[in-house]
């Protein structure tokens, strides 16, 4: 190992993987780049995930193992935020318990970094496998042709990664922070505070991860839950909103309120109310009147007793920001 070689920072939180996490450990060990910490951070398992790590850690001093502090709230984002602060790599890589590294994905990254030194993070792929090894690609990464990773695209959904595509230099990350409240879409509200901050990064059209597609992934749990997946969107938006105030300007900060409404006309439907509803309300009305505010309350209580996500309902919604 040359030790002028960066050492880059594989941060894993998990949960209840023992029969998964050792096949993910295996991918990162198999890396052509071998200067590398891999951190992984309990949430609280009650399988045999601490039997399956200790195996790692005594055969290989790279792998560190943590639980996630008591007082920190449970959840995958307290676990990487935890993992970050306990981290010592001048770069990072976020990873999933239960998703497959590609050997040279490291190696790949990396050297996009150090070829062109203005750059501060890159972009790769995944592609999605299910229990019979079937290889899906993921469309969603045409969004991204002939673009650069910038904030006022990837905001709006036109640009697309997951949080295990990311490589890139700690100092962009040092104020930057997982929502350890999200239950979903922490990975939008992150990169959103990143890219606001404009580093430079590029997108590599390569495959370097594969994502796993099971029953007992977070968000095929989310799925199947439609209520909560709108309560999820519904935070995602609000948070973020909440959470960039002061940064972002006018426009940003009606889209994001815009699709705080439209979720919650959703929630409406199904007879579901927001926790934060009046306080959403209230910053609603400080921004954009009591009027507006009116009609949009107005048409909450039409979703709520009609029962219909109708799409006139929707475009009214739209209409009004």
């Amino acid at each position: 190992m040359n030790s002028q070689q960066p050492l880059v920072s594989i941060i894993i939180p998990t949960y209840n993987r023992a029969h998964l996490i050792g096949e993910t450990l295996e991918s990162v060990i198999a890396q052509t780049y071998s200067k590398w910490e891999c951190i992984v951070v309990d949430d609280g398992s009650t399988d045999r995930t601490d039997e399956v790590i200790h195996k790692y850690l005594t055969s290989d001093n790279r792998f560190q193992y943590y639980h996630r502090p008591q007082d920190s709230p449970k959840g995958a984002n307290a676990c990487r935020n935890y993992g970050f602060e306990k981290s010592k790599g001048s770069y990072i890589l976020w990873f999933d318990s239960d998703d497959l590294m590609m050997p040279e994905k490291i190696e790949v990254q990396l050297n996009a970094l150090l070829n062109d030194p203005k750059l501060d993070f890159c972009i790769a792929k995944f592609s999605n496998f299910n229990s019979n090894n079937s290889n899906i690609e993921e469309i969603s990464y045409l969004r991204n042709s002939n673009k650069f990773p910038n904030y006022k695209e990837y905001l709006r959904h036109q640009l697309f990664w997951g949080t295990i595509d990311f490589l890139g230099k700690r100092n962009v990350l040092e104020n930057v922070f997982f929502n350890e409240y999200l239950k979903s879409g922490q990975e939008y509200h992150f990169f959103v505070l990143v890219l606001l901050n404009k580093p430079k990064g590029v997108f590599l059209d390569k495959t370097l991860s594969k994502r796993r597609i099971h029953n007992e992934s977070i968000q095929q749990k989310i799925h199947r839950n439609p209520h909560q997946k709108y309560l999820n969107k519904v935070d995602m938006y609000w948070c973020l909103y909440e959470d960039g105030k002061n940064k972002f300007d006018t426009k940003d900060e009606v889209f994001l309120m815009r699709e705080t409404y439209l979720f919650l006309q959703y929630l409406m439907k199904f007879k579901v109310f927001h926790p934060k509803l009046n306080k959403i309300h209230k910053e609603a009305k400080s921004k954009f009147g009591v009027f507006k505010v009116f009609k949009l309350r107005s048409l909450l209580w039409l979703s709520y007793f009609s029962g219909k996500g109708d799409l006139k309902i929707r475009k009214l919604i739209k209409s009004y920001f």
